[in-house]
């Protein structure tokens, strides 16, 4: 990181809390009623991460409205999870 730093390239580092405490969102395809809200990681896969997005939320209930949003602005599942501390 320090190298990063220095050659000015570092933006954000930060950890996520364990896949097991994720809730993945699926508000993809026609204008759902609901969203489809599942406990648990997107997938098993040992590693994927296909971008990510940093908001802040006042609480879990307002987290999942834009992970709704933010599912159906993409087209596909999107997966919450908050930072460590």
């Amino acid at each position: 990181m320090r190298t990063c730093q220095a050659a000015g390239q570092w933006v954000y580092a930060g950890s996520l809390t364990p896949p097991e405490s994720a809730i993945t969102v699926d508000s993809a395809g026609p204008v759902p009623l609901e969203p489809d809200v599942t406990p648990g990681p997107f997938s098993v896969a040992a590693a994927a991460l296909g971008g990510f997005w940093i908001i802040e939320a006042v609480n879990q209930a307002a987290a999942l409205e834009r992970a709704t949003q933010a599912s159906a602005a993409c087209g596909q599942k999107v997966e919450l999870r908050a930072l460590e501390g």
